[in-house]
């Protein structure tokens, strides 16, 4: 994959120590999958977060961050995440929002 990133013209091989190959360990990993992608990411084209997720058993969950680009999309997508790590994992994830109200009504749960 590190061969196609945008900038391929450059031996990005030659400056990589560590390489790793997901793709064939994708299908071993036992438990939950969260692959996450700025769409707008201008350096790793967004297909590679697909074959990852494509490769990977479920539960997974493939999570395109619209306006993320290669170092943003956590803040950009904050409440996506959220709502996504809450449905991966089963769990209630509060936003600021809901934990306002929570607190006000004191049901916490």
């Amino acid at each position: 994959m590190a061969r196609e990133v945008t900038y391929a013209w450059l031996p990005v091989g030659l400056l990589m120590s560590q390489k790793f190959d997901s793709m064939s360990k994708m299908a071993k990993v036992a438990m939950p999958v969260l692959v996450v992608h700025g769409a707008a990411d201008r350096f790793v084209p967004s297909r590679f977060s697909q074959q990852l997720y494509d490769a990977a058993i479920s539960p997974k969950t493939l999570l395109l961050v619209e306006g993320g680009s290669h170092n943003n999309s956590m803040r950009t997508g904050a409440a996506q995440y959220r709502k996504a790590l809450g449905q991966l994992f089963g769990l209630r994830i509060y936003g600021a929002e809901d934990l306002g109200a929570a607190v006000a009504n004191g049901s916490g749960d």
